[in-house]
């Protein structure tokens, strides 16, 4: 079979491993010694398709195709047992085996996840399915090769460890499950027996195989019968092995997602290189930015600037820096804000909780695929030489040209006539070969990155030789029904979409919170403004009655009565600023402003005179009112402005001039004019005490 080796057969129990060092593995054939394939068949192990029982008469030979003897032949429960392959080979696994791996997978890291959302990545039936596929890749390729889980039917006699009849569990062979030839076990439960104690150093092992009866110093074989039917001399048949996995390594079960990374190292990529400068890169990038918007929040709330007087006095109700940082939340990037802020996190979430335990752990399925193939009775087909390089094994075996598994072949297949060593000139290096390769296989001792757990063209050619099919039954290309596996896209999906979504939340309700308040703050702007809109007609209507009083008594016109004057400085403050600026529609044809002449000009010895001086008097007083009324209007109308430049801020409205002059009039423009337009928008909460 093209480089793929045989499980040779030591005069000690044999011991199958997945050797991780570059250390040869011991072996009393040396490093370029093959034997003879003459007498093959007594130095192989296998699992026989039964056990017969010794017939009365030994059955006559075949001589002829017609007369080759099948299992279907001999299917009576007086010739065959249900040992070995006939009725399957059975397996359990060891109690603790659960409680033991769980830790070992990175899919364990997300346990908070699972406390919170109810649903777990991984747990001990996903673990069992992940062993009966292992299995299931070596039992579809042949017809009478299948696996059946026995480990239910074990658990009472586990259950009595302790007991007299049973001191403790099946890996001191003490209580052995009968039901099960396989048992598989972790590397701390596992006891050796008296033969293979020193012959395993668990250290150099990701999983190792040991083939006999565990705990004794023989195995205990059976007659050799075939999947053809025939009988072979000796009693190479296996009916015990245990399997045995490392939890001092870290496993992963998700080969689909894991397989991308290893494709493209086998295109050539460097990728752990690749990653790291990828993650760095991306993160110094995403963190400047992250930093620097960060930077200027702070910058604003630390340092806030001074503003006017006006501006001053608007912040003395919530502070310049609160101010500061809600103008800064207003303006936030939110864009660019979330998209550093998510690969930020992605980067090196994705590196060290999804890439690198696809990196550095090991393929759990396809190492137990591999350890399967031990158990059947395959050995690793490459080899370390006398040099210390990594080659095809001197002991891998092919089938010579025009040889086909069939009737012709199928009784005897291990034959000189049938198989030969591979020749020296085809011992290539197999340190990495390619996907397609013909000597690759799946039981190549270094296996730590396995893109695929399915059989090669040379597996299952080996298969076809050490199990003959007679006819048409062999496989002539290997099948695969490997699951499709999505918990590394969801495993990363969480661990990356929880604390962004978290984030972005938060992001979120902080902007809805600034934005709710900006609307409560332009709303008491808004009602500020309709006030003094109000308080400022009134103002002009006032303002123009005393100017017409003023220029009556000046132009010796009858006065009004004294109590419409005094009456109007007996109302409260806001309705005498109102009482004196309300213009009339109305005006005196005489009185004209432009026309008034200084109130001394009015002669005190007139006739007069006694009421002139009198009626002056009160008019100075009318006129402090007035420029009283006219200072306090143009300070407030100073302090709309500043709290619209402080609004247009937050709005990102431009500011512009919508001071009033002191006849209550807007700058530069009428009643209508855009500043005053601007003063209706704006409007200060505070000015509502006035």
């Amino acid at each position: 079979m093209r480089s793929l080796a045989f499980a040779l057969a030591l005069a000690a129990v044999p011991a199958s491993a997945w050797v991780l060092s570059d250390d040869p593995r011991s072996s009393t054939a040396g490093c370029d010694a093959k034997g003879d394939i003459f007498n093959l068949y007594d130095k192989i192990v296998l699992w026989p398709y039964g056990a017969p029982t010794p017939p009365s008469a030994p059955p006559p030979p075949p001589t002829a195709p017609s007369a080759l003897t099948t299992p279907e032949d001999i299917d009576s429960p007086e010739e065959v047992s249900t040992k070995g392959l006939k009725g399957g080979l059975t397996y359990a696994i060891h109690p603790q085996f659960c409680e033991r791996m769980l830790p070992r997978f990175p899919e364990e890291d997300f346990e908070s996840i699972e406390n919170i959302f109810g649903f777990s990545f991984l747990d001990c039936d996903r673990i069992r399915k992940a062993i009966a596929e292992a299995f299931n890749t070596w039992a579809i390729n042949h017809k009478y090769l299948h696996f059946e889980d026995v480990t239910t039917a074990c658990w009472k006699s586990w259950e009595a460890a302790g007991s007299p009849s049973c001191e403790s569990l099946p890996k001191d062979a003490t209580c052995e499950c009968p039901n099960a030839e396989l048992l598989i076990t972790t590397n701390d439960l596992w006891t050796p027996g008296v033969v293979n104690a020193n012959s395993v150093h668990q250290g150099d092992y990701a999983a190792f195989v040991i083939n006999g009866k565990k705990g004794t110093v023989a195995m205990e074989r059976l007659p050799t019968r075939l999947t053809s039917g025939a009988v072979i001399d000796g009693d190479q048949g296996l009916q015990r092995s245990e399997m045995t996995v490392s939890t001092e390594l870290c496993w992963y079960l998700d080969t689909t997602f894991c397989y991308q990374f290893h494709s493209m190292n086998d295109a050539g990529w460097d990728v752990v290189l690749f990653m790291r400068i990828v993650v760095t890169v991306v993160s110094i990038v995403c963190a400047g930015i992250f930093c620097t918007i960060l930077a200027s929040g702070l910058r604003n709330a630390l340092c806030p600037s001074q503003g006017t007087r006006a501006e001053s006095s608007v912040k003395k109700v919530f502070g310049r820096r609160t101010d500061a940082v809600l103008l800064f939340l207003a303006r936030t990037p939110l864009f660019c804000l979330l998209f550093s802020l998510f690969w930020l996190i992605a980067a090196p979430v994705f590196y060290f909780t999804i890439f690198l335990p696809c990196w550095d752990c090991y393929d759990f399925k396809a190492t137990l695929a591999h350890e399967v193939g031990h158990v059947l009775g395959f050995d690793h087909p490459d080899d370390t030489d006398c040099n210390g390089d990594c080659v095809l094994s001197a002991r891998n075996l092919q089938t010579r040209a025009g040889i086909v598994m069939g009737d012709s072949v199928c009784q005897r297949p291990l034959t000189n006539d049938t198989v030969e060593w591979i020749p020296d000139a085809d011992r290539k290096d197999c340190s990495n070969l390619p996907d397609g390769d013909p000597h690759d296989s799946i039981m190549f001792s270094v296996t730590k990155h396995r893109s695929r757990t399915c059989l090669t063209a040379d597996d299952l050619e080996g298969l076809n030789f050490l199990y003959p099919l007679c006819g048409d039954e062999a496989l002539t290309e290997p099948e695969c029904l490997e699951s499709l596996e999505l918990s590394g896209y969801l495993r990363f999906t969480l661990a990356i979409g929880m604390p962004y979504a978290l984030s972005t939340i938060i992001l979120c309700l902080l902007q809805c919170c600034v934005s709710a308040y900006m609307r409560r703050r332009t709303r008491h702007y808004e009602q500020a403004v309709s006030r003094l809109r109000r308080d400022k007609s009134d103002m002009r209507r006032e303002n123009a009655k005393l100017k017409l009083r003023l220029s009556q008594i000046e132009t010796g016109e009858e006065p009004a009565p004294r109590h419409k004057i005094f009456g109007a400085f007996g109302r409260s403050s806001r309705s005498i600023i109102s009482s004196l600026f309300t213009p009339r529609r109305a005006h005196t044809p005489n009185a004209s402003p432009s026309k008034q002449e200084p109130v001394a000009s009015t002669p005190l010895d007139s006739p007069t005179g006694e009421v002139d001086a009198e009626d002056l008097e009160r008019m100075s007083m009318v006129r402090e009112s007035v420029s009283e009324a006219h200072a306090r209007f143009s300070t407030a109308s100073q302090d709309v402005s500043a709290r619209s430049s402080t609004r247009r801020s937050f709005s990102g409205m431009p500011s512009s001039d919508s001071g009033l002059r002191v006849d209550g009039t807007p700058r530069g423009a009428g009643s209508d004019s855009p500043a005053l337009q601007a003063i209706a928008i704006d409007a200060s909460p505070w000015l509502a005490k006035d």
